[in-house]
């Protein structure tokens, strides 16, 4: 190693860990609003483990293995629950943050990147369900805050959203689903708990409640294709805010978790975000009409928390109503319908040779949100039909 390689390694070194320096100051103020990961690990860990067990053993497996893989899984985290490997992360979220900082590193250097440019990842409870992207004073390398809450959201969206794509085939090395929205609401009706899981996590996101709570569902998630889908839109959520950062929208330390968005800024960073999570998959061998899941998922998890806010608000909600509303662009952000759009414009003009494969991709998401509106208004229909004990006790049998 030259004298100058080594001392840009040094340099290197300095800048992520003053970066990683930042993110735990960044943690520090946001946990005491909540509890901190020490108070959270001080709960009893044995009755913690007990209640557990005894849920993941009570579930319903397809096959003889999955149950020794879960309960392998399983024992894995309840020894990472009494003490977390990174400080200031959570027993199972130093993983998930472990993981994605591999991937995006891994996407930054294939495009030649360099070491700075690689970010810093954590999560806390920052009461925002979202990820923010921060400049640290003095150093090129950003920092990712991402909130928990965001991760079990995903978590729990992806992993009933699954239930209600019907497969028609494989082509190459990836599942292809049907596009007919009459097979997409034939599957959401034999799926009714689904329809409700996804309606309530929706609901529970648009109030800032808590998703943390429905974790520990007992459909246990042996399907790789939820796995699939949970890493894509994980991915693409940390490549666009890292995407900030490239694309030089960081302009100060952010220390007050603020950020003067504009919406150009949030397209551009859409745009390369995109690009920088379908490389990331890409190198797993993920192809691209799969990879652009990430995003599409995500806007259109997005598209139905705002047609479920404006069903609740609505004295007679028609779904077919309320699908042809235009959402309207906020003073920060771009709607999600018209981001989505751009995602695909940009996907289109930049793999022309793969747009048989991202139309049907498309006309999956398009059948499928609009079969999640049907059923998120039988939902809330039920809902108002109860009183408030009789809704909460419903919206826990959704979950036993």
């Amino acid at each position: 190693m030259t004298e100058q390689a080594a001392a840009q390694g040094r340099e290197g070194d300095a800048e992520r860990t003053a970066a990683r320096a930042h993110l735990i100051a960044l943690q520090r103020r946001v946990w005491p609003l909540t509890r901190t990961p020490r108070e959270l690990q001080a709960l009893d860990s044995a009755e913690i483990a007990a209640s557990m067990r005894k849920l993941y053993a009570g579930a319903n497996y397809s096959r003889a293995d999955q149950r020794q893989a879960v309960t392998d899984d399983l024992e894995t985290f309840l020894d990472r629950l009494g003490g977390s490997e990174l400080g200031y992360e959570l027993a199972g979220t130093d993983e998930i943050v472990e993981r994605l900082s591999r991937r995006i590193d891994d996407a930054l250097e294939s495009f030649g990147l360099s070491e700075t440019a690689r970010p810093v990842l954590g999560t806390a409870r920052t009461g925002q369900v979202s990820a923010r992207s921060f400049a640290v004073p003095g150093c090129a390398v950003p920092v990712v805050l991402i909130d928990v809450d965001l991760l079990c959201w995903i978590h729990i969206l992806t992993s009933n959203l699954v239930e209600l794509l019907p497969r028609d085939g494989v082509n190459a090395d990836y599942t292809t689903f049907s596009t007919d929205t009459d097979s997409i609401e034939r599957q959401l009706r034999s799926h009714p708990d689904v329809a409700a899981r996804v309606t309530i996590a929706a609901m529970t996101y648009a109030i800032g409640g808590d998703p943390a709570v429905t974790m520990l569902s007992p459909a246990v998630d042996t399907e790789p294709l939820a796995s699939i889908l949970r890493d894509a839109v994980e991915l693409f959520v940390v490549a666009h805010e890292v995407s900030h950062s490239l694309c030089g929208h960081l302009t100060g330390p952010g220390v007050d978790l603020e950020f003067d968005f504009i919406r150009d800024q949030e397209l551009q960073a859409d745009a390369k975000g995109l690009e920088l999570s379908i490389r990331a998959l890409q190198l797993t061998a993920m192809p691209v009409p799969i990879a652009v899941l990430g995003g599409e998922l995500f806007f259109v998890l997005l598209e139905l928390v705002e047609h479920i806010v404006r069903l609740v608000a609505s004295d007679d909600p028609d779904p077919h109503t309320v699908m042809a509303m235009p959402i309207s662009d906020t003073e920060s952000h771009p709607s999600p319908q018209s981001r989505r759009a751009i995602l695909r414009d940009v996907t289109r003009r930049s793999a022309p040779s793969l747009a048989a494969d991202l139309e049907r991709v498309y006309a999956t998401t398009d059948a499928l949100l609009a079969a999640l509106v049907l059923g998120a208004a039988a939902t809330v229909s039920t809902i108002r039909t109860m009183n408030a004990d009789d809704a909460r006790r419903h919206s826990r049998e959704v979950w036993s």
